[in-house]
């Protein structure tokens, strides 16, 4: 190892060059936009009633939440996940439910309506009184 150190070069970096170690979802928060009621995200998405939330959408699909706090949402190809933001370090939770194509999957959550009518994954960790419904185009997250 010491005879491959001879060959780096360290380049010392600029002062406002800050170290972030994202280590989850939250920690994405500092790079995402955010609006009047605290909510952080990535692409605009629409919201009634709602504050505090992180939406990630890395698709073309249309996001709504309505009466939610605390909630984060994760939307990609490979599926959707939506938790309470405090247990957003279990997201590798829904893994199991996208390997065996699953529809959706509900983890630690009571009194969750879903109406999925896609092949899209769905997600739900530690949320109550909710209804999630998913078209194939927009998603709609309201607590109830």
């Amino acid at each position: 190892m010491e005879k491959e150190a001879q060959n780096i070069l360290l380049i010392p970096s600029p002062n406002e060059l800050k170290w972030n170690d994202v280590g989850g979802w939250l920690a994405i928060e500092t790079y995402l936009n955010k609006d009047e009621f605290k909510n952080y995200f990535l692409k605009e998405f629409d919201v009634n009633n709602s504050q505090n939330n992180t939406v990630i959408n890395y698709t073309d699909n249309k996001i709504v939440l309505e009466n939610c706090q605390n909630v984060l949402v994760v939307f990609s190809d490979n599926g959707i996940l939506i938790c309470a933001k405090k247990s957003s370090s279990r997201a590798k939770e829904i893994i199991h439910g996208i390997e065996h194509d699953k529809n959706y999957e509900l983890i630690d959550s009571e009194n969750v309506s879903i109406n999925n009518s896609s092949s899209q994954y769905l997600g739900v960790i530690d949320l109550n009184d909710v209804f999630i419904t998913y078209d194939g185009n927009e998603l709609i997250v309201k607590v109830i």
